[in-house]
């Protein structure tokens, strides 16, 4: 008898973590940024301060083509980063988050642009990132504080 009640109390509660752990914005890790291209060469690597005026949107939820999602003409360079060790050392410093959700379909504002020797371009916002690869843009919801991301992209782009 006492194992007929256990059983629908177990599952109600596994329920309730689930649907808990799916609506909440918990954080499912914390750590430095991940990148989503990998080099060994930063020197190779094209650092940029930019400020988009307008959307990137993600290739896999919208059917904008390649072209009208990435629009070079909103995207305002504010500078280029040299001393590119101190820069990915202290974009490494600060700490970036995966929410659990829905994600991002699109990322705009303060972002730092990275261009690879390869081509293929990551954006970076406190809220999000793109990876720009031959026709396809993928959006990744790996956030930052926005108060000590927007501090980090200030400093960054007064700096001369």
């Amino acid at each position: 008898m006492v194992k007929k009640r256990k059983l629908p109390l177990v599952l109600f509660l596994l329920t309730l973590i689930l649907i808990l752990y799916s609506c909440c914005k918990t954080i499912f890790w914390t750590g430095s940024y991940e990148f989503n291209h990998t080099t060994d060469d930063w020197a190779e690597v094209k650092i940029e301060i930019v400020q988009i005026d307008g959307y990137i949107d993600d290739t896999h939820f919208t059917n904008t083509p390649y072209q009208d999602s990435y629009n070079q003409e909103k995207i305002m360079v504010i500078r280029e980063i040299t001393d590119k060790e101190s820069f990915i050392q202290e974009l490494q410093s600060l700490t970036s988050y995966q929410p659990l959700g829905q994600p991002i379909g699109s990322i705009h504002g303060n972002a730092i642009r990275l261009i690879y020797s390869d081509g293929q371009i990551e954006i970076i916002t406190h809220y999000g990132s793109a990876l720009i690869k031959e026709s396809e843009i993928l959006v990744y919801t790996k956030t930052f504080d926005k108060n000590q991301f927007q501090a980090f992209w200030q400093k960054w782009a007064a700096e001369t």
